[in-house]
């Protein structure tokens, strides 16, 4: 499988988005879940040691070894405006084993670039920046994902939508047209899953 390696300040709920939207789109996808915090509800779970020769994509949520880091085909840094997040990851991003990152989402309210550029010169980084706003509803979302609740894709904010769509873009050369029809089938994918209810979401 294609690895995905994602660390940094709360990224599990990306990492829930991304492989929802992968798995939607026609795509084999699990996650290796390394920090244990969430409960991933609609995606495997499963032990990345064994899946090298299967199709598809591997989302892994943290590593035991930073080193081990290197290994996946795809590496991405999540972070937030606090500063303080920004240096503590940058004690990761200057090992010589995990210093090539792939790209950097950046959780950032207002979009603001002088902002992320700020971040990304404190990270010491000069790999393609994604600033993903995230409304209230889209911050609620997170905290109740932490207790396993389903959810669509289509009930999140725009602007996280639109952030999502990129890095999906990038890491899978997915096209928009792919993007897009995945929102209209994911009724039909759950009902595949035999999932139960979702959580109530405006839009949706």
């Amino acid at each position: 499988m294609k690895s995905i390696f994602f660390s940094g300040t709360a990224c599990e709920d990306l990492i829930m988005h991304m492989a929802k939207l992968l798995a939607i789109t026609g795509n084999e996808t699990a996650i290796s879940d390394e920090d244990g915090n969430y409960s991933f509800s609609e995606i495997p779970i499963v032990d990345r040691e064994e899946t090298s020769d299967h199709p598809g994509f591997l989302l892994i949520n943290g590593v035991r070894k930073p080193e081990e880091a290197k290994e996946a085909d795809y590496r991405i840094l999540v972070t937030d405006l606090q500063p303080c997040n920004a240096r503590r990851l940058r004690k990761i991003t200057d090992k010589e084993t995990v210093r090539d990152w792939d790209m950097v989402i950046l959780r950032d309210p207002h979009k603001n670039e002088r902002a992320g550029k700020y971040i990304m010169n404190l990270l010491k980084l000069r790999c393609p920046l994604i600033m993903i706003r995230e409304s209230d509803e889209d911050f609620a979302l997170r905290c109740c994902m932490q207790e396993g609740i389903r959810y669509r894709l289509k009930g999140l904010g725009k602007e996280m939508l639109k952030g999502l769509f990129e890095a999906a873009k990038e890491i899978a050369a997915l096209s928009d047209r792919d993007l897009k029809r995945a929102l209209r089938r994911e009724r039909r994918w759950e009902r595949s899953l035999n999932s139960g209810p979702v959580i109530k979401q405006r839009g949706v």
